[in-house]
């Protein structure tokens, strides 16, 4: 009878652990990373010249007119909401592609601003 318990507690204990290695596994990490309307990756030049480059990895940057980027995060863009992280801001507004134009729009104190960037 001892056999069969000393057996059996084995048994649990190695069922235990696999069904512990399996639920490691099971929990990786497999973030594919954000969400990215592929129409809105490249890089955009708004009307004063600056460049805003959307990568397809979820990072973006902000360019002045001579190449320097002066801000750069995350974004996410999907559903035509566009969210952006930087410097722990987040800040969300809409897009829609038109052409060659990413037209951005975000409201702040009740008024709806609106910006075009063209594809560089």
């Amino acid at each position: 009878m001892k056999l069969n318990f000393l057996f059996l507690t084995k048994f649990l204990v190695a069922c235990f652990l696999a069904f512990c290695a399996f639920g490691f596994v099971a929990c990786s990490d497999d973030d594919d990373g954000p969400s990215v309307d592929s129409k809105v990756v490249g890089t955009w030049i708004d009307e004063d010249g600056y460049e805003m480059t959307l990568n397809s990895n979820g990072t973006y940057s902000y360019a002045d007119k001579g190449g320097v980027v002066f801000q750069s995060g995350t974004f996410s863009a999907s559903g035509g909401k566009l969210t952006i992280t930087s410097g722990g801001r987040l800040e969300t507004m809409s897009y829609r592609v038109e052409g060659n134009n990413l037209i951005l729009s975000a409201t702040y104190d009740g008024q709806t601003y609106e910006s075009v960037h063209r594809r560089k």
